[in-house]
């Protein structure tokens, strides 16, 4: 005996189902747009925040500078009780292969800091500051400066410095570290002196 099929479809109910399916992929897509949104903001925030933050300019300036060849001009002295003890004039040239190499010195006496080892002491510097923007050399640069303790550990050794990045290259134009030590020496009458040490820096002809 044949039994007929039996019709149990509901009309209209495979249009909903299309319809709920349709409002459930535009559903998604609105979440995935808005989760991407979310992601570009907080990355947006995250690129501002670094491109300002004094740390992260000064060692992304000595990466960036370290990468390429320049030139360096250093001058500076080391006096103790308004007496020169030593006084420095460099020109050195740098290729990242062989490395620092020095072009001229007006005397045997060696500065506490070479260009390299300038960069790399500022780089120790726990809060510097970005003081703004200002023209240096004919550039357009970013204004920073800060402390830095004696890498020996000496408390009676305090350093500042300034140091201006060029804000379209990322690379550091000019270095200026200062130094006081207390109690180095005495003077005539056994009074306790303090050893002072000045060193200026420019950095350019990069790349080149």
């Amino acid at each position: 005996m044949n039994i007929g099929k039996i019709d149990i479809s509901v009309p209209g109910f495979e249009h909903r189902c299309a319809d709920n399916t349709a409002r459930k992929e535009a559903d998604l897509s609105r979440l995935v747009l808005i989760l991407l949104m979310v992601l570009f903001t907080c990355f947006g925030l995250w690129i501002s925040r670094n491109d300002d933050n004094p740390t992260v300019i000064i060692e992304r300036a000595a990466k960036k500078t370290l990468k390429q060849s320049f030139r360096a001009s250093l001058e500076g002295s080391v006096s103790m009780n308004d007496v020169n003890l030593a006084e420095f004039r460099s020109r050195y040239r740098f290729k990242p292969d062989p490395g620092l190499s020095v072009i001229s010195r007006i005397s045997d006496d060696q500065p506490p800091f070479d260009p390299i080892a300038a960069l790399d002491f500022v780089r120790l510097s726990e809060k510097p500051v970005l003081n703004g923007r200002q023209d240096m050399y004919e550039r357009a640069t970013m204004y920073l400066s800060g402390t830095v303790r004696d890498p020996s550990g000496d408390e009676s050794a305090a350093y500042v410095f300034n140091c201006w990045v060029d804000i379209q290259k990322g690379i550091m134009v000019r270095l200026d570290i200062a130094g006081v030590k207390r109690n180095a020496g005495v003077d005539k009458d056994g009074k306790p002196v303090s050893q002072e040490t000045y060193i200026n820096i420019w950095y350019f002809d990069h790349g080149k």
